[in-house]
C-alpha cells in the first residue's frame, strides 16, 4: 500500500512537470472577414508643472477586420474611433474617426504605411519567433506615434515581456504575460519644432490575458506615464499623463448583407408602425432614425410622448444586441446658423443616449452632433427639411 502511494505521487510529479515545461506557439491570427473589436478606456490625470489640471476618460474603440493573408502577414482594414467625457459627465462623445490598412504579422509586427498616424501604439503584445514556457522572458520593439505636434513624432521604444502562467478559462488556455516599456528619449539635440518636447519620460507597465486555444488578446489592465520637457512655447515647462487603462477585446462573427438584411426587417416588425421611427441599414450597421417628433421646436428635452419610443428601443437593443456598441447621431437642417445647429444637434443626440444609456446597463455608448452637415433630403423645402432634422441610432454590426 506505501509503496503504490510513493508510485502515485511521483506520478503526480512527473506529470505537473511536464505541464510546466510545456512550450507554446504564442501567435496573432484574426479569423478572416471576422471583426476583432479592442475597447481602450483610460483614465488620465493631465498635469502641467506637476499641478493636477484635468481628470478626464478617453475611450478607443478599434475594429480590424483581417481581408487577406500573405506570407506571415494579415491584411487588416482598421477603423479607429476616439470617445472621451469629463469626470463629471456620464456619456462619452464620439470625437475622432481615423480609418487604416495595415498588416499584423503572426509575431504581432504591425506594417503600417509611414501616412497613417494609427495605430499610434504599436508591436503589443508581439511574441518571439520560437516556442517559449512560463518563466521565461523576451524584448521586442515598440513604436508610439504622436500626431499633437507640428509634426508627427515616432518613439521608437522596446518592451520586456513576462510569461507568467497559463490558465484554463471556459475551455480555454490563457496565457497571462506581464510586460513593461521604459521610456526615456531626449530631443534636445535634434533640429525639430519648437512645439516638440526636448524630452519624453515614464514607462507603460501591462499584464495581459492571452487566449492560446485561438490565437488572440482576451483583455489587459494597464498604467501609463509620460511626461513631456519643452524648451519654451508653452504655458507652462512639463506636461504629464498618468493613465490607468482597462482594453478588452471582442472577437464578432462577419455580417453578411442577407443577415443584415433580415436583422433589419425584424427590427421593422418589432417597431410600431405609428411610432414615426425608420430602420436602415448602412456600412457600420443598423440605423434607426427618428424624427424631431423626439422634441419640441428648437429644443432639446425629450417630450413625454417620445420616451414610450425610446423604450421599446431600448429593450429590443438589450434583447438582441447587448454587447454591441451603440452610436447616437444629432442632425439639423440649414436653418439658422451653423454653430447653433451644431450645438442643437449634440444636445439633442446626448439626450437621447443618455435616455438609452440608463437602461442598456453598459456605458458603450456615445453620441456625436453633425449639425447640418449630413442632409438626407433637400433643404429647399418642408418636406426635406422636416426629414433632415432627425436623430439616428446605430447599432454596430462590422
Amino acid at each position: 500500500m506505501i509503496m503504490r502511494k510513493i508510485v502515485y505521487v511521483m506520478a503526480m510529479v512527473l506529470l505537473l512537470g511536464a505541464a510546466e515545461d510545456e512550450s507554446y506557439h504564442l501567435h496573432w491570427d484574426i479569423p478572416d472577414n471576422d471583426r476583432l473589436e479592442v475597447m481602450n478606456t483610460a483614465t488620465v490625470n493631465y498635469l502641467e508643472n506637476g499641478g493636477l489640471k484635468r481628470v478626464y476618460q478617453e475611450r478607443n474603440i478599434i475594429d480590424l477586420t483581417c481581408y487577406k493573408r500573405d506570407n506571415g502577414k494579415q491584411y487588416v482594414k482598421g477603423r479607429f474611433s476616439v470617445y472621451r467625457r469629463d469626470s463629471r459627465e456620464d456619456m462619452f462623445r464620439l470625437e475622432e474617426e481615423y480609418d487604416a490598412d495595415f498588416a499584423i504579422t503572426e509575431r504581432g509586427y504591425y506594417v503600417v504605411p509611414q501616412t497613417h498616424y494609427m495605430p499610434n501604439f504599436r508591436h503589443v503584445p508581439m511574441f518571439p519567433a520560437k516556442e517559449v514556457r512560463v518563466g521565461e522572458n523576451w524584448k521586442a520593439p515598440v513604436d508610439i506615434k504622436m500626431d499633437n505636434f507640428s509634426r508627427p513624432l515616432l518613439l521608437v521604444l522596446e518592451a520586456t515581456y513576462f510569461f507568467n502562467e497559463v490558465k484554463e478559462i471556459d475551455g480555454n488556455k490563457m496565457a497571462v504575460i506581464t510586460y513593461t516599456i521604459p521610456i526615456n528619449k531626449n530631443l534636445a539635440a535634434k533640429r525639430l519644432p519648437h512645439d516638440i518636447p526636448v524630452k519624453i519620460s515614464g514607462q507603460y507597465t501591462g499584464t495581459l490575458l492571452w487566449n492560446i486555444t485561438e490565437n488572440r488578446p482576451v483583455e489587459s489592465v494597464n498604467r501609463y506615464n509620460i511626461m513631456m520637457l519643452f524648451a519654451h512655447g508653452r504655458t507652462g515647462n512639463s506636461v504629464e499623463f498618468r493613465m490607468g487603462i482597462k482594453e478588452q477585446y471582442s472577437l464578432y462573427d462577419n455580417v453578411t448583407s442577407d443577415e443584415k438584411e433580415k436583422q433589419k426587417q425584424d427590427l421593422k416588425d418589432e417597431i410600431p408602425e405609428d411610432s414615426g421611427i425608420s430602420v436602415d441599414d448602412e456600412k457600420r450597421g443598423l440605423v434607426l432614425r427618428l424624427a424631431e417628433i423626439l422634441f419640441s421646436f428648437d429644443k432639446f428635452t425629450l417630450r413625454e410622448d417620445a420616451k414610450k419610443n425610446l423604450e421599446k428601443i431600448a429593450e429590443i437593443i438589450k434583447r438582441k444586441y447587448p454587447d454591441r456598441e451603440i452610436i447616437v447621431e444629432g442632425h439639423t437642417d440649414n436653418i439658422g446658423g451653423k454653430e447653433y445647429n451644431q450645438k442643437l444637434s449634440e444636445k439633442r443626440a446626448r439626450s437621447v443616449a443618455e435616455y438609452l444609456g440608463e437602461r442598456l446597463g453598459h456605458d458603450k455608448i456615445s453620441f456625436r452632433g453633425l449639425g447640418q452637415e449630413q442632409p438626407i433630403a433637400d433643404n429647399s423645402t418642408k418636406e426635406g427639411r422636416q426629414k433632415n432634422r432627425r436623430v439616428e441610432i446605430i447599432i454596430k454590426l462590422n
